[in-house]
């Protein structure tokens, strides 16, 4: 049998059980992820999960960086409307994370509006700034457990024009 633990990650994906099991003869194995309010943390990496393993037996363990396409856990629902996007993306606030895209192929708006809707993002609303940059808001759901939906996630990406990049 073997130990699985996951460190807090952005969307509180954890183990289903403690154990696996694996296969005897083939060495592979699976099992299924849950959602764990605890183990939410937003400013942890959005691209990778820390994953460790340990034989039971031997007491021999490993750990490692799983990547994850997070876009594959976000649930498709309705956006949120304009009109309350603000007072939510604000109220949001204390859960903040941030960071920046750089060498991105195009630091086009509307390529890279087309990208994030493609990949479940719901466009809401964009506005131009006095110093020229377009700020663009989206929204979607996180993953949802039984008789309870995702929690909504807002999005602001920041573009300068010139510039490959997205904050």
């Amino acid at each position: 049998k073997i130990a699985v633990r996951m460190n807090v990650n952005p969307f509180g994906l954890a183990p289903s059980a403690p154990l696996m099991t694996f296969t005897p003869n083939t060495g592979h194995s699976s099992m299924a992820l849950t959602f764990d309010a605890s183990k939410v943390d937003p400013s942890k990496s959005a691209t990778t999960v820390a994953v460790a393993l340990r034989d039971e037996t031997s007491r021999i363990s490993t750990k490692f960086e799983m990547p994850v396409a997070y876009d594959a856990l976000l649930a498709s629902g309705s956006p949120v409307e304009r009109s309350a996007y603000l007072g939510m993306f604000q109220s949001a606030a204390a859960s903040e994370a941030a960071g920046a895209l750089r060498d991105l192929p195009s630091g086009d708006v509307d390529a890279i509006k087309a990208k994030l809707t493609a990949h479940g993002l719901d466009f809401v609303a964009q506005r131009t700034e006095a110093d020229g940059k377009i700020a663009a808001y989206y929204s979607a759901h996180g993953p949802s457990g039984a008789n309870q939906r995702g929690a909504t996630l807002f999005v602001e990406t920041t573009h300068k024009a010139g510039y490959n990049a997205i904050k």
